[in-house]
């Protein structure tokens, strides 16, 4: 019983520093871009393109406001680029600028 409840503290401990360890590599790759997109015509488009992004391997997080015409993308520069996601909001047919 006693070598049980070792190995089972023992993998635990090994779980929290991994999950400690990817939290914070994650907390340190995290880039995030603003920016103005032309060619929403509803809210649609807005939850159209925040499915989009998401899907793209190394983005985190995408919110779009139709309305207001911005989207935010919250991304990990190691496995995508700036150009990646600018390409994959052209190919839906937006156009996309950094927010002023």
């Amino acid at each position: 019983m006693n070598v049980f409840r070792r190995r089972f503290l023992q993998s635990i401990s090994a779980t929290a520093g991994s999950i400690a360890l990817a939290a914070e590599q994650e907390h340190r790759q995290k880039e995030i871009l603003v920016w103005r997109v032309t060619g929403f015509t509803c809210v649609t488009c807005a939850v159209g393109l925040d499915t989009l992004l998401g899907r793209k391997p190394g983005v985190l997080a995408a919110h779009s406001k139709y309305p207001e015409g911005i989207v935010r993308i919250e991304y990990d520069p190691a496995r995508i680029s700036c150009d990646e996601l600018k390409q994959a909001i052209q190919e839906m047919g937006f156009r996309v600028e950094p927010q002023a």
